[in-house]
């Protein structure tokens, strides 16, 4: 037998041993939950400011004030398995300078208020955004929440990547 102390070293081993392994285990299952992370990088410099998981078919949104005709936009992205980041609407108050429809890219429509394209579906991983001044006001909308990114990179471009999440296969 071994002696007193050898045996509770070998269980403190399997103790820890096994804690380990099981919160690995919980660690990788909730972070499966959510296999991509979004992450907004200065360009050139390539510098990681913003990291944000998400899951799939998880939408968000960038909302900006139109510089000409003074009025929201939202584009909104969604997280597609098969496509990546992928741009599936836009919506717009009224037709300013670059605000357009192009046919067959998704479906037009509209209220008395509003404008929207729909079903734009258009894989768009690793676009630049050239982030606007306070006035544009340009705001990544995530769960609920609103990340001003005129606040923190006015004047800067900013690129947006989807990633997949390396352990979550």
């Amino acid at each position: 037998m071994f002696p007193y102390w050898r045996r509770q070293s070998a269980y403190f081993i399997f103790v820890v041993f096994s804690f380990v392994v099981g919160f690995v285990g919980y660690v990788r299952s909730e972070d499966c939950l959510e296999p991509y992370r979004l992450e907004l990088r200065l360009f050139p410099s390539n510098e990681s400011v913003l990291v944000m998981p998400l899951s799939e078919h998880e939408i968000f949104g960038i909302r900006y004030i139109h510089s000409v005709d003074i009025k929201p936009v939202f584009e909104i992205f969604e997280t597609d398995p098969s496509k990546g980041l992928v741009l599936k609407e836009t919506y717009f108050k009224m037709f300013g300078a670059g605000m357009g429809y192009i046919s067959r890219r998704g479906k037009l429509g509209g209220n008395h208020n509003w404008i929207w394209i729909s079903d734009i579906n258009e894989k768009v991983n690793g676009f630049i955004l050239r982030v606007g001044s306070r006035r544009v006001a340009h705001t990544l909308l995530y769960r609920g929440r609103e990340i001003n990114l005129s606040n923190w990179w006015s004047g800067k471009m900013v690129r947006f990547v989807l990633k997949r999440n390396e352990w979550c296969r």
